[in-house]
């Protein structure tokens, strides 16, 4: 019998999904057992492009990258410590967050001009449990 396929709940490599809904990356150092920690992100798509920073100055061109469109892009470690490489995961990042940032900025901003112009439906008066 074959075992059942397991599915995963992101279609990112080097990404898994927290049971509370955050998103980690880590990536595996080649020929190695050890991984190196590359963060916990608040989506997908941040964690996909931490990866492929590392993935990318770790196994060069062969590397499986998750944004293979933007690997001109992304910064590199200085050097191959721990340090550098989570390091400029983290810079590969900043321009997704900054553009998730704009985008619920932009959605709280839209929510809060619409309860603005909306009068209220009714007034909620304060519960009173007396003994």
């Amino acid at each position: 019998q074959e075992a059942p396929q397991r599915q995963r709940d992101n279609q990112f490599r080097g990404v898994r999904k927290r049971r509370w809904g955050r998103y980690v990356s880590e990536i595996r150092l080649p020929g190695q057992k050890t991984r190196i920690w590359l963060g916990s992100f608040g989506s997908a798509e941040m964690a996909a492009g931490a990866y492929d920073s590392a993935a990318l100055f770790l196994k060069g061109n062969l590397a499986s990258l998750n944004f293979p469109d933007m690997a001109h892009s992304l910064p590199r470690p200085e050097s191959s410590s721990r340090r550098d490489i989570q390091s400029a995961a983290a810079k590969a990042v900043l321009p997704l967050s900054d553009q998730n940032n704009r985008s619920a900025s932009a959605s709280t901003s839209q929510m809060n001009n619409a309860t603005a112009e909306a009068p209220p439906l009714f007034m909620m008066s304060p519960l009173r449990f007396d003994s």
